[in-house]
């Protein structure tokens, strides 16, 4: 996010209007703007604090605003507002309902016609409820002496874009992050469907690899019962599969790292005899380089292909704060963040593992 000198000039006039000053910046030009940001600068060092502390709440707010849209970041897709409602989410699949032969025509007998009236629903509807507590508070630093400086033309954007901005960019990592753990917490309690067996480190296994990802997709696009463990049948204390299907290619999601899609990339597509065969669909999430999935049965989690209502992160609270210290002269700005995280078990989700990779075997 890149904030012009205008934009900026906007964020300062809202927090002298929130402060309770008259004063407005004229906003007509690069100069009238700057002559406007000198004067704010000549103000006593405790309205400056007290304008850069709605500052803080105002970006902190605009940033939250753009948390739900998931053209920056394709993460932000699993993200849910919850300020305005309670603490937890519950998540609701209902099966299919099963036809019936119709009883016009003498096809049901007076007996059948009658129980038909009165008898009960037969839909099936299974409930998961996500309680799981995530918080995280993050904070920056202002010294005092620097306040002024904020108050220029080259210095208002940066501070509005790095120090301030950073908060929210930092808590939106914590996030995806704990998306990430999310996944791992599927695969490690095997709340989701395997693909195991895979060895990316020869050319054979590589294209089985590649194929067997190009037919889970197509698969979650076709109602059956292959790729979701299902609900949870307290009476037999199993996993019971429903049938489900993902409708649009987008809600397709496949959270990987970088070295697994490299190794698919670079060695797959260097052999591959058909490029477009070899292209795969969904939307890639790439999880931190370096991070470990998970460990199944012997073998490494390579990959997750997951609906995207398979994982559910909620923001109950995204509240910005700040303290003038006058005896260190420094103003202390917070951005405390409070929600829950969970997953689905009746979407479709499936994890791909296999041998650790290692160096690629071309014969």
């Amino acid at each position: 996010m890149a904030t012009t000198l205008k934009e900026g000039a906007q964020i300062i006039n809202t927090a002298l209007k929130n402060s309770g000053y008259d004063y407005q910046i004229d906003l007509t030009s690069d100069t009238t703007i700057t002559q406007g940001l000198e004067a704010i600068g000549n103000y006593s060092p405790e309205q400056r604090s007290a304008i850069m502390s709605q500052m803080n709440l105002i970006v902190q707010t605009r940033n939250f605003g753009v948390m739900f849209t998931a053209n920056d970041n394709p993460f932000r897709e699993f993200v849910i507002d919850m300020t305005n409602e309670g603490f937890g989410i519950e998540d609701i699949f209902h099966e299919l309902i099963e036809g019936a032969e119709p009883l016009w025509d003498g096809n049901g007998t007076p007996q059948e016609i009658a129980e038909d009236l009165v008898s009960d629903d037969t839909n099936k509807i299974h409930q998961r409820f996500h309680t799981k507590p995530i918080t995280k508070s993050f904070e920056t630093v202002i010294d005092m002496r620097n306040y002024k400086k904020v108050f220029l033309e080259k210095s208002i954007t940066s501070y509005v874009d790095v120090k301030l901005s950073n908060l929210s960019n930092s808590a939106e990592f914590w996030l995806m992050n704990e998306g990430v753990n999310a996944c791992k917490e599927m695969i490690s309690k095997k709340d989701i469907i395997f693909k195991k067996g895979l060895n990316v480190n020869t050319a054979d296994g590589l294209n089985n690899a590649v194929e067997s990802i190009k037919r889970i997709i197509s698969g979650f696009k076709t109602p059956c019962k292959l790729y979701n463990k299902g609900y949870y049948d307290t009476t037999t204390s199993q996993y019971v599969p429903v049938v489900n299907c993902t409708r649009r290619e987008e809600d397709i999601y496949i959270i990987t790292t970088p070295e697994f899609f490299a190794r698919i990339k670079t060695q797959g597509y260097s052999n591959a005899f058909n490029l477009s065969q070899y292209e795969i669909g969904g939307r890639v999430l790439f999880v931190p380089d370096g991070t470990d999935l998970g460990d199944v049965d012997g073998e490494k989690a390579y990959m997750v292909i997951i609906d995207r209502k398979s994982l559910v992160i909620g923001i109950k609270n995204w509240v910005g704060t700040t303290n003038y210290i006058p005896n260190v002269l420094k103003t202390k700005h917070w951005l405390l963040v409070e929600g829950l995280r969970g997953y689905n078990t009746f979407t479709n989700a499936i994890c791909l593992t296999g041998a650790a990779i290692t160096d690629f075997a071309n014969a």
